[in-house]
């Protein structure tokens, strides 16, 4: 968090469906995948209405069945958590080895 304090500047990296392939025809080690890489201002969020607001959001996608359980869970962490907005600054770029 002192980095993010001190230089707000961020890159982040995604990559997924990642499978290595052996291609027996060329006796070759190699992996197939999709990534994107992007550049943005990283920004601690301080107001809890907008941190549950993205608490909830993740847990939505990730967790759908466990929602029941969110707002204890809020109760129970919300002020020792810490949300990070990243703001974009360029258009994300990516590639991907089908």
């Amino acid at each position: 968090m002192d980095c993010i304090r001190a230089n707000p500047i961020v890159s982040l990296s995604a990559v997924s469906r990642c499978s290595p392939k052996f291609e027996t025809g060329k006796k070759n080690f190699t992996m197939y995948y999709d990534s994107a890489i992007a550049l943005g201002e990283a920004e601690i969020v301080t107001d809890n209405a907008e941190k549950i607001m993205a608490l909830r959001l993740l847990c939505q996608r990730f967790l759908p069945n466990y929602m029941g359980n969110f707002d204890e869970a809020i109760k129970r962490s919300l002020d020792r958590t810490t949300v990070v907005k990243i703001t974009l600054t360029e258009p994300p770029v990516g590639k991907s080895k089908p």
